[in-house]
């Protein structure tokens, strides 16, 4: 995503965990800043030296969005406006099947009610409801969505990263002679390639930039 970031003209900056990560995020013409997701003096400062803010690390991990949010209340405070998009995954919705059935419900992602309804327990929730209370909580003075993708898979040609799903079966498929599955396998899960995903963020990030804040506050869920 970086790349496509700037070849638009912005100027991004990358928090990363690994040099060699790092030297992938410069490759795309990025700067980097060393820290992990428990550094929340580090990605507090970062946010608020930054107009725009993407979590795409992990759907999971509490303090690393709580230190984004800190980064965008504070902006919001004087009257000015920042866009953060966070990113969740399609197993919010997950119905408990373990493999038994085909579910037929359909979410949408312009009918805000199906998705605030899914359990407070759900996967990924905990870190979803804390995002929808702050965005409550700023109002308009912050331009917040959730990025909801399925199974994320491919080859990033420029940072010449591979997913880890895919590979993960694959090894596991041929160390066995048979594919991995749950219970019957006869649970359905979409997916989408990573770079379709990073097109995706660039896409809903201008439907951000180009929206009224009454408009993004109504509804905060995106899927792809």
């Amino acid at each position: 995503m970086p790349y496509l970031l700037i070849g638009e003209g912005y100027t991004v900056t990358g928090l990363v965990r690994r040099n060699e990560h790092a030297e992938q995020i410069k490759s795309s013409r990025a700067s980097c800043v060393s820290g992990d997701w428990n550094n929340k003096d580090t990605i507090t400062k970062q946010v608020l030296k930054h107009d725009i803010a993407f979590h795409t690390a992990t759907a999971d991990h509490l303090p690393s969005v709580e230190a984004v949010l800190d980064g965008v209340k504070q902006p919001a405070q004087r009257g000015e406006t920042t866009v953060f998009i966070h990113t969740s995954g399609t197993i919010v919705l997950d119905d408990c099947a373990e493999g038994k059935s085909k579910s037929d419900k359909v979410y949408h992602d312009d009918m805000r009610q199906e998705t605030d309804g899914v359990p407070d327990g759900a996967p990924h929730r905990e870190i979803d409801l804390a995002i929808v209370r702050a965005q409550q909580k700023l109002g308009e003075q912050a331009k917040i969505a959730i990025m909801i993708p399925p199974l994320i898979y491919g080859f990033n040609p420029v940072h010449r990263r591979l997913t880890i799903y895919i590979p993960t079966l694959t090894r596991f498929a041929i160390k066995h002679g048979f594919a991995a599955h749950i219970g019957e396998g006869l649970s359905v899960e979409s997916n989408v390639h990573v770079l379709d995903l990073a097109r995706a963020y660039i896409t809903l990030l201008h439907h951000l930039e180009e929206s009224k804040p009454k408009q993004t506050l109504a509804n905060p869920y995106f899927y792809c």
